[in-house]
C-alpha cells in the first residue's frame, strides 16, 4: 500500500514493505514443514503484486514452484477469498497452505474452506497480510503481516511539513517495515 502527493513528476510516497512482509511469511511457511504453498490475490494491484514478488521469492530459494490462483468476477476481496477455495482445493497435490494477499481474502477463504469442510489449521495452514481487526476474530485467529497503518500517517504528515518547511528538498519515498505475526492458522508439517 503506498500513499502520496503527485506533484507534476515527482511526488511524496509512503508505504510498507510489501515484498519483504510477504518474502518473511512465506518462509516461515516453509521452514514449518511446508512445500505446496499457492497465493491468493489479483495482482493487477501494485501492492498484491509486491506481496505476491515476495511469495515467489521465498518458494524460488527453495527452488519450490509457485502458484497464483486467481479468483474470476469477483465483487470483493472477501468474495475472492471464497471464490480462491475451490481453486485451491482441487489442486494436486492439494495444497498444504495458502497465502492470502490480504486478511479479506484470507477470511474469505477461510470461510469457502470451512464450508467445504476442511480445517484450519490442520487440514491446510493460512496467512494473511495486514493485521485487520478481524484477523483476530476468525477462529483460530490469523497468522499475519502486520503494517502499522498509525505510522504511515505520522511519516506522510513530517514528510509533508519537511517539503512546506524546505520546499527545494527533493521529493522522497519511504518505505515502512512490517512484521510477521504468528497465530494459530499455520501448523507445524
Amino acid at each position: 500500500m503506498w500513499l502520496g502527493w503527485a506533484t507534476s513528476s515527482h511526488s511524496i510516497q509512503v508505504g510498507f514493505d510489501d515484498f519483504n512482509g510477504t518474502l518473511n511469511a512465506t518462509r516461515y511457511l516453509i521452514g514449518m514443514g511446508h512445500r505446496h504453498i499457492v497465493f491468493a490475490a489479483d495482482i493487477s494491484s501494485p501492492w498484491l503484486r509486491r506481496r505476491f514478488d515476495g511469495y515467489r521469492q521465498g518458494m524460488r530459494e527453495k527452488k519450490l514452484r509457485p502458484v497464483l490462483i486467481k479468483a474470476r468476477d469477483a465483487q470483493s476481496f472477501v468474495d475472492f477469498g471464497q471464490k480462491s477455495g475451490a481453486q485451491i482445493l482441487s489442486r494436486r497435490p492439494r495444497p498444504t497452505a495458502a497465502v492470502a494477499g490480504n486478511d479479506e481474502i484470507a477470511y474469505g477463504l477461510w470461510r469457502s474452506l470451512r464450508q467445504h469442510s476442511i480445517k484450519v489449521p490442520d487440514d491446510i495452514s493460512l496467512v494473511g497480510f495486514d493485521d485487520r481487526e478481524e484477523a483476530l476474530l476468525m477462529d483460530p485467529p490469523l497468522s499475519t503481516v502486520r503494517v502499522h497503518k498509525e505510522e504511515i500517517g505520522e511519516t506522510c504528515m513530517k514528510m509533508l511539513l519537511e517539503r512546506l518547511h524546505h520546499p527545494r528538498m527533493t521529493f522522497s519515498q519511504r518505505i515502512l517495515p512490517t512484521e510477521f505475526v504468528i497465530r494459530g492458522t499455520v501448523r507445524h508439517l
